[in-house]
């Protein structure tokens, strides 16, 4: 074979190896980065249907901020759940809760002794999980270790006063065809951690919590990015004799924007 033979060939192989990267490199997901002073996204539809995820999301070591309400969805609803509404505006996600009390209830007395609880939860919230409603059952989340520095996020009323507790991880059970509490087979790494009880105003306003202090095997495998949660007891939600909520029960309607873990 001629010389001139030989370098064409190699430069074959090179051009053929080049254009299957480029392939490679077009399936690979990016990671969108919402700074702040930044243009402002909005956030992707919410997903009719469940999308498992073969393995957790992993993202670029020069990744310094992560937007959950891009990569994680409001589906894991909580406590009263046929009192929530979740609707998606822009770059914001509306949650609407009417504490009536009545219809399903998800939460850890669901089931008494086997037998379905009919007692109200007392409560609401919604979890961002990722694949959407995986309690761990299925191979999900993302690991977040390279963010541990905090988690912001900014939140308003839509009408009135309301008193809000903000939540991270903690999905480490489901319930069992015995109706007893069990481990899932993927559970959360990330433990039950509250970022406290928030009083919410129609004005927006950003808060932050310190992740510092946690562990870097607790961000492995973070299934729940995010939640809030709204008691009776927080809002002043009274029970009548049949212990649901008396006839003249407030509305509570929050907004929520702009959720990240950050490496600083």
């Amino acid at each position: 074979m001629s010389k001139a033979r030989k370098k064409w060939t190699r430069n074959q192989k090179i051009l053929a190896i080049s254009a299957m990267a480029a392939v490679v490199a077009s399936m690979v997901p990016v990671v969108t980065l919402v700074r702040n002073g930044g243009p402002e996204q909005a956030l992707p539809p919410l997903p009719e249907i469940k999308t498992p995820r073969e393995c957790p999301g992993r993202l670029p070591d020069s990744t310094i901020q992560f937007p959950v309400m891009m990569k994680y969805n409001p589906s894991g609803l909580m406590g009263d759940v046929n009192d929530i509404t979740v609707e998606r505006k822009g770059t914001s996600d509306v949650f609407r809760y009417e504490p009536r009390g009545i219809g399903k209830h998800e939460w850890e007395w669901k089931y008494v002794d086997g037998r379905l609880n009919p007692a109200p939860a007392k409560f609401a919230g919604v979890m961002y999980l990722e694949p959407p409603n995986n309690w761990g059952r299925e191979y999900g989340g993302w690991k977040l270790s390279e963010l541990k520095g905090v988690i912001r996020w900014t939140a308003r009323s839509l009408k009135g006063t309301i008193y809000v507790e903000f939540v991270i991880g903690g999905v480490r059970w489901v319930w069992d065809d015995k109706k007893t509490k069990m481990s899932p087979q993927y559970p959360d790494s990330m433990p039950r951690t509250s970022l406290g009880v928030k009083e919410l105003a129609e004005e927006w306003q950003t808060f932050e919590f310190s992740l510092r202090g946690h562990p870097s095997e607790d961000f492995l495998r973070v299934l729940g990015g995010f939640a809030w949660i709204i008691t009776w007891d927080s809002n002043g939600v009274k029970s009548d004799k049949s212990n649901k909520a008396s006839a003249q029960w407030p509305v509570f309607e929050i907004e929520l924007r702009d959720v990240f873990y950050e490496r600083r």
